[in-house]
């Protein structure tokens, strides 16, 4: 299927193979699983600048040359690097642009980026070995990091201090949360001081709104979403969650096929009535239709400057949803809202893969595992399982 309304037109730029194990050029095995726009001070805009992370190494990407800038190698080359997520720091007077990730091992790496090194491996305490799934940064409190275990924890965790001389940063653990399911993505709303996790389970949030319970020790209890009218599917693993705006968030169940749109506002206002709340249920105001697929982990990305939401699919096609049009819609619940655009995966020439005589890439299923949209809407980045960076450009 390929359609897209006036303005919603990519076309594909230069993909990337950037993540190879011991540098094979027709490597396409190696899974690249997320990438994250490097954020610019005031007005919520977004620098050209890409970062990567799939098998043991990080990449930093300009979009407008295609050209990998550095590249973050960890020591352990049998490391998987799951998520990463960036943050600015205070330094002497300007703000210091550091990059987290983490994943299959359960240690966390702080990079300074304009070094390109890392200033602080943590081993995560745990009883048995857990990957890091997910990262994310309080949008406000830059030093805050919260980091999903595959164990159902959740650790409240502080950067402080960081020295110049020796490149050296306090790093503290203020709180670990534990539920019973396994935590997949994290996504943080201002509006309702919310930080909403995706589980196997539905979607825990926990109510944060204040730095002094932020950075306390004590016992922070979750609230179980669940988002009504999911029809007959009994799936409740939800893959992926974004903040939107004004409270409103999107989600995606796991075998919906669906993109549910919801107002968290209601919870904001039982909890202020009453703190003792278990489980609350919101009634989707939206419902995007997206792909029948039976895979898995497919993650969204939304930029509201640009207005759009996106999210790819096994057949390495990219879903576009319009934001500004979803908004301004006066129905209670519109279901079943086409995407505004899918743009289909192009057919690829793989010399490195002909002269190894591997098969064509299109042969296998092509999953995009995370999907980031610039603030201008001009550039649409995508991490697949076959080890591509893909960049699109708007028309």
């Amino acid at each position: 299927m390929n359609y897209s309304k006036t303005g919603f037109d990519y076309d594909p730029m230069k993909f990337l193979r950037c993540h190879s194990r011991n540098n094979d050029s027709a490597d396409s095995q190696t899974q690249v699983w997320d990438c994250a726009f490097e954020p610019l001070d005031g007005d919520f805009l977004d620098s050209y600048i890409v970062a990567t992370c799939g098998g043991n190494s990080v990449c930093f990407i300009d979009c407008v040359t295609t050209k990998v800038l550095s590249k973050y190698y960890t020591k352990d080359l049998s490391v998987l690097l799951f998520t990463l997520a960036w943050t600015k720091l205070p330094v002497g007077g300007e703000k210091k642009l550091l990059l987290v990730t983490g994943g299959a091992k359960g240690t966390l790496y702080i990079i300074d980026y304009s070094d390109n090194v890392c200033i602080l491996e943590y081993q995560l305490k745990c009883k048995r070995n857990v990957f890091i799934n997910t990262l994310c940064f309080h949008p406000t409190d830059h030093g805050i990091l919260f980091c999903g275990t595959s164990n159902g924890e959740i650790r409240i965790c502080e950067l402080k201090k960081y020295l110049k001389e020796p490149k050296k940063i306090d790093f503290v653990i203020n709180n670990c949360i534990s539920i019973e399911n396994e935590v997949f993505d994290f996504a943080f709303c201002l509006n309702t001081k919310l930080l909403l996790s995706s589980c196997n389970d539905s979607i825990m949030s926990f109510f944060l709104p204040t730095k002094e319970i932020v950075r306390a020790s004590s016992e922070i209890k979750g609230i179980k979403i669940k988002i009504a009218n999911g029809g007959n599917n009994t799936s409740k693993l939800v893959d992926s969650v974004e903040v939107l705006k004004e409270g409103l968030i999107a989600c995606k169940y796991a075998l919906h096929s669906c993109i549910y749109i919801c107002d968290l506002k209601p919870l904001r206002d039982a909890l202020h009535e009453c703190n003792e709340i278990d489980s609350f249920e919101l009634e989707p105001l939206h419902i995007l239709k997206w792909s029948s697929t039976d895979n898995y982990f497919m993650y969204m990305g939304v930029n509201i400057k640009s207005s759009l939401l996106c999210c790819g699919d096994d057949k390495g096609s990219l879903w576009l949803y319009g934001l500004q049009e979803i908004f301004q819609s006066s129905a209670s619940t519109e279901r079943n809202i086409e995407p505004s655009a899918i743009i289909p995966w192009p057919y690829l020439t793989d010399h490195y893969n002909d002269k190894k005589r591997k098969l064509n890439l299109n042969v296998y299923d092509i999953v995009i595992d995370k999907v980031v949209v610039h603030s201008s809407g001009e550039f649409i980045v995508a991490v697949t399982n076959n080890n591509l960076v893909c960049i699109w450009r708007k028309t």
